[in-house]
């Protein structure tokens, strides 16, 4: 096999005892039921995107508000629009079924991950106003759900449903809903060219993602395709699929990179004594680095957003999963690399 190739095969496999690492670390179900898809970096990938990443957001209410909710509805909602707007962690009013229910390894298809998320984009919120549970994370179940489209620097609030609702997370008024109050966010998903034929019921929207078919959004004279990506024959998100198919690319290029000599960061290492053939991936304090465990070396290029390291960083163990691991590895004693880094 080519040096190149070598490095990247194993920089694949690095990735996957990372994602095993966190899979243990936040005790994400995981059974390994189905051969092709126990791969732990595509289990870590369903949690790691559908989880939302902690900042400040701007809150964006639907044209469906102002509307009339119950007490403890409306008091939820303040208190999740006061959440978003400090940056603090919303994850919390997912509920367990974040960690504990979905599993793109387990046996039953319709439990591998969460339809609504990979079919639209859409989250959905517990809005609980109940004392919190003592040491537990997860708020306790509510009677509303918040239906939010979430974007880096703003989450959009579709509407404030019952949980009771018949159909509640296949009903295409959450979309209709999005499309009209945010023109701009739908329009990025528009397939041009293409008349939009009999829109599914959400009954039969049900049933097609529990059989893993996807199917355009269509509204008016325009066709969608599906703001999450959709979901593969298997039940997957094919957005958690897409996610795994890139970084395996940038593996390919960073050993690429690194065999050819075509930065200074190979010259650095082989000055190192360090033989480019026996460096693998691993997770530091600082995120994904380069890694000798002959030398006990650790290596990042940059912070810049466009570096491949980063990127990969970024994409598997962001700022808030590496703290996370950083306080249960100091505590449990887990077999994880926290090596200081090298300067480069």
């Amino acid at each position: 096999m080519r040096p190149d190739k070598m490095l990247s095969s194993r920089f694949n496999n690095d990735l996957d005892k990372i994602a095993s690492s966190l899979i243990r670390t936040y005790g994400l179900k995981y059974e390994r039921k189905i051969d092709n898809l126990s791969r732990p970096l595509l289990r870590w990938l369903d949690f790691r995107l559908r989880y939302v990443d902690p900042r400040p957001r701007r809150v964006c209410l639907s044209n469906q508000f102002p509307k009339k909710l119950p007490c403890p509805a409306h008091q939820g909602l303040i208190d999740f629009s006061i959440t978003n707007s400090i940056g603090s962690d919303i994850n919390r009013l997912q509920g367990k079924g974040l960690v504990l229910f979905n599993d793109t390894s387990g046996k039953k298809a319709t439990q591998r991950t969460d339809h609504l998320w990979a079919d639209w984009g859409i989250h959905h919120f517990h809005l609980c106003t109940k004392e919190q549970i003592q040491k537990s994370y997860f708020s306790p179940r509510s009677d509303w759900l918040a239906f939010c489209f979430v974007q880096p620097n703003s989450i959009h609030v579709i509407d404030i449903r019952p949980h009771t609702e018949k159909n509640v997370f296949s009903n295409d008024e959450l979309v209709y809903i999005l499309a009209e109050s945010w023109p701009e966010v739908m329009q990025h998903y528009e397939l041009r060219g293409i008349l939009p034929g009999r829109s599914p019921t959400p009954e039969e929207r049900k049933a097609l993602r529990r059989s893993g078919v996807t199917s355009f959004i269509n509204i008016g004279e325009k066709a969608y395709a599906p703001l999450g990506m959709g979901i593969t024959t298997a039940s997957t998100p094919t957005r958690v699929s897409h996610a795994e198919m890139i970084l395996h690319q940038y593996t390919a290029w960073l050993g690429s990179y690194l065999i050819e000599g075509k930065g200074t960061l190979s010259e650095k290492i082989k000055k190192e004594g360090v033989k480019l053939t026996e460096l693998e991936l691993t997770l530091t304090k600082e995120g994904v680095a380069l890694y000798s465990p002959k030398a006990n070396l650790a290596w990042r290029t940059s912070a810049h957003p466009e570096d491949v390291l980063t990127i990969i960083s970024n994409a598997v163990a962001p700022d808030w999963a590496i703290a996370f691991a950083k306080h249960r590895t100091e505590n449990a004693a887990l077999a994880w690399h926290w090596e200081p880094l090298k300067p480069s």
